[in-house]
C-alpha cells in the first residue's frame, strides 16, 4: 500500500512582527489552494494511472518496440564484439608459456616449483 502525497497545512506566524509579507498578498493561500486542487485531480487519475503503468496501451508497446527494432544492429553487434573479446581472452589464457619458467626475472610459478622441490627434499630426505 503507497503512501500518497499530502497537502499540508501551512502554520500561521503569531504576530503581525514576525509575519512575511509577499510581494503579492494571499499569493501563498492561493498556490496552496492550487496545490491542493492538483493533488486532488491527480488522485482521481492514480488508478488508471497505474494500471497503465502495469500494462501500457498497445500504441505504447509498438512504440517501444520500434525503438528497440531500430537498436537491435548496433546490440548484436556490441554482442559479437564482446563475445569476440572473450574468446581471444581464453585463447591467450590457454596458451601457457612454459618457456618463462626457465627465463630470467621473478615468476610465481617458479617460484612455487622450487618451493615445492625444497619441501620434497627435506620431507622424503632419509634422516639418521
Amino acid at each position: 500500500m503507497s503512501r500518497g502525497w499530502r497537502v499540508r497545512s501551512i502554520p500561521r506566524a503569531r504576530s503581525r512582527r514576525t509575519r512575511c509579507t509577499p510581494s503579492m498578498p494571499g499569493t501563498a493561500l492561493r498556490a496552496r489552494h492550487g496545490l491542493a486542487e492538483a493533488h486532488a485531480r491527480v488522485e482521481e487519475l492514480a488508478p488508471a494511472l497505474r494500471a497503465h503503468a502495469a500494462k501500457p496501451g498497445p500504441e505504447v508497446v509498438k512504440r517501444r518496440l520500434d525503438a528497440l527494432e531500430a537498436d537491435i544492429p548496433r546490440r548484436r553487434a556490441w554482442a559479437a564484439e564482446m563475445e569476440a573479446d572473450a574468446a581471444q581472452r581464453r585463447r591467450a589464457d590457454d596458451e601457457f608459456d612454459w618457456s618463462s619458467l626457465f627465463s630470467r626475472g621473478t615468476n610465481p610459478i617458479r617460484a612455487v616449483f622450487i618451493a615445492l622441490a625444497i619441501w620434497f627434499v627435506w620431507y622424503f630426505w632419509p634422516r639418521g
